[in-house]
């Protein structure tokens, strides 16, 4: 069970592949979903690794490890 559900929002595979294929039919290179990702993958650049597993614990969800390019 995780805290904060209105930050795990949980959608639909209708949804996503909407987004996923209007984003490739628009030429982008990332597509997130849902679009607020945007701000959340742009902080967790910003933040140090240790914040950032701590923002995870808050919410309760398991870190996702991205390899930074």
């Amino acid at each position: 069970m995780t805290r904060y559900k209105f930050l795990n929002v949980i959608m639909t595979p209708d949804y996503v592949a909407k987004n996923i294929i209007q984003g490739v039919l628009l030429g982008k290179e990332h597509v997130y979903i849902p679009g607020g990702n945007r701000f959340t993958r742009f902080l967790f650049e910003l933040l140090p690794s240790e914040c950032v597993s701590k923002l995870y614990d808050l919410v309760g969800t398991p870190p996702v490890h991205v390899s930074k390019s």
